[in-house]
């Protein structure tokens, strides 16, 4: 039996393991932290965290529809993968400098 206030199976939030992999409908400020969090122990660790280009992902079939996707919508890969770049490098600086 589960007690009081809490549901059977879930884990507390001091208990609750770091989420590794992102989600559908993750905020864009949860997947920084989540990277974030990566990019630390990577650093940490003297380790590389790799990530791949978006034309990398989309050589993967497994992408096909993220690709179809973006065609239809006309998105600049360009400028896709200037906007992920930036993201990355903030998360990083955020790793490197903790407040």
């Amino acid at each position: 039996m589960a007690a009081k206030g809490r549901s059977a199976g879930r884990a507390s939030p001091a208990t609750k393991p770091h989420q590794e992999k992102p989600s559908c409908g993750q905020t864009p400020q949860t997947s920084i932290h989540n990277y974030t969090i990566d990019f630390r122990r990577a650093h940490a660790s003297g380790q590389p965290l790799p990530v791949p280009t978006i034309a990398d992902l989309l050589a993967n079939p497994a992408f096909a529809p993220l690709q179809q996707w973006l065609q239809e919508n006309q998105v600049n890969l360009d400028d896709l993968q200037t906007g992920l770049n930036q993201f990355l490098a903030q998360a990083k600086q955020a790793a490197l400098n903790p407040k």
